[in-house]
């Protein structure tokens, strides 16, 4: 057997520079000519926090939640209407329903200059001061114009009066126990002052707020991301500061937002205004084009069908606002609130087929309404000249004598009811005038006939 060969040191290598269990030395990395393409980064998902891969990682990644759109506190949406695919209001039938009342109650249209403010009446926003139009809806809500200006003469009395209005200034010192008794007179006085209260607060925290960092932009040079600030030159913003330091109450900065939804929402913050207020104060104090919906519009928006029946007053401002032509806006809601208030037949309490009903003038819109959809029918009463009713032998029939009385008399299946268990005896609800009336004339029919006469008596939505 051949001999083995011996291999030269110089191709064994180093024992460092070989690879283990015998597999020869290290091979040499031949640098490429060729530049190496980098590698793409590949997203990779976060652990979730509560895994238990988060909790050994130092710093966890942090989740971020999908932002939602938050809803509005009143359900408005300024670009579309709660009702879509409902056709009215249309702008050829709001200028006719304009051109009818107009006619009958005369022209209804914005002033130029909003007017003084009145020391005998609250108004619903017709002042030109921003905060004494919210305050006097406030002292105006759910009561009538007598209270609320019974309301509107205690806080002058009390605290004194500045240009025909409250002093506000000195409403604001006193506590809300003081201001409920200024206002006892109006009704809902202790709801309503600790309102004014609320309200008047939060607009002194919010100027002294602006004030404060107005200031601190003017030194340090840096924006403070005041609202409705971002168009003003360094003289308009020099000028709130010391509108504010003279009147810590004001409200002017309102009338610099450009938009009038984003005001609507302004004033939506503020406690006890609600959009029926908001957009009151737009349309007198502030004079922009807004159809404020109070109980007389909305009741005339469901007679005209302009929205659906269960619409509520807020979708009916949601809706009509966007429908209607604002030149019409201003005179639409002062002529229905003229109307619902002087035409018998369009009032909230009105009575249909009445004597009163029936001597009332013509309303100019008759046409065009159906008061039915509002209607609300009480129980049917059966009032019968048999003896007993065959065919509905749960209901209690009712008897005549022939001198007019009535006596109430239990049907046979009533009757057994009551022998195995005692009811209590409710007294009877006396007869309205129209079943008295209905009464006197099923008295003239034969003793014989079985003819039955039914009451409804129709009433309104206030």
């Amino acid at each position: 057997m051949a001999p083995r060969k011996k291999k030269n040191a110089s191709q064994i290598g180093s024992v460092s520079d070989n690879l283990p269990h015998n597999m020869g030395p290290v091979p040499e990395i031949i640098k490429s000519e060729i530049p190496a393409k980098a590698l793409k980064e590949e997203p990779i998902d976060s652990p979730l926090p509560d895994s238990p891969v988060a909790k050994e990682l130092v710093t966890p990644a942090k989740v971020t939640p999908e932002t939602k759109k938050k809803a509005h506190k009143y359900k408005l949406n300024y670009e579309q209407s709660p009702f879509p695919d409902h056709p009215l209001p249309t702008p050829e039938v709001a200028e006719e329903v304009h051109r009818l009342l107009s006619k009958e109650h005369g022209q209804r249209k914005a002033p130029t200059k909003v007017p003084p403010p009145s020391a005998t009446k609250s108004g619903c926003g017709e002042v030109p001061d921003l905060l004494d139009a919210l305050l006097r809806t406030v002292l105006s809500a759910n009561t009538s114009g007598v209270n609320s200006a019974a309301a509107l003469q205690g806080l002058i009395q009390t605290f004194g009066a500045v240009n025909g209005s409250p002093n506000w200034h000195a409403v604001s010192q006193v506590k809300p126990e003081d201001i409920t008794k200024a206002i006892h007179k109006g009704g809902l006085s202790v709801v309503k002052g600790k309102t004014i209260k609320n309200i008047l607060s939060i607009i002194h925290a919010q100027n002294v707020e602006r004030r404060d960092a107005l200031l601190r932009e003017k030194v340090t040079g840096e924006p403070a991301g005041v609202l409705a600030t971002s168009h003003l030159t360094q003289i308009q913003k020099d000028a709130e500061i010391a509108r504010i330091k003279e009147n810590p109450l004001t409200m002017a900065w309102i009338f610099e937002i450009k938009k009038d939804s984003e005001i609507i929402d302004e004033l939506l913050k503020l406690p006890g205004i609600g959009v029926k207020t908001a957009s009151c104060c737009l349309l007198f104090n502030m004079q922009r084009p807004s159809f404020a919906v109070d109980t007389h519009v909305h009741r005339h928006c469901k007679w005209l069908g302009w929205v659906p029946l269960n619409a509520t007053a807020d979708q009916t401002f949601n809706h009509c606002d966007l429908r209607l032509p604002s030149h019409l806006k201003y005179g639409l809601h002062s002529l229905f609130i003229k109307h619902g208030k002087t035409c018998y037949k369009c009032r909230a309490n009105t009575n249909p087929g009445s004597a009163d009903w029936k001597k009332a003038k013509d309303c100019p819109i008759e046409h065009l309404v159906d008061r039915e959809l509002t209607r609300k029918p009480r129980k049917r009463r059966r009032i019968e000249d048999s003896d007993e009713s065959e065919g509905d032998s749960k209901v209690t029939s009712v008897k005549r004598k022939s001198s007019g009385s009535t006596v109430v008399k239990p049907t046979k299946k009533a009757a057994k009811i009551t022998q195995s268990k005692p009811v209590k005896a409710t007294p009877s609800r006396p007869l309205r005038a129209s079943a008295v009336k209905a009464r006197a004339q099923s008295s003239q029919v034969k003793d014989d006939s079985e003819s039955e006469v039914e009451e409804v008596v129709s009433e309104y939505d206030e």
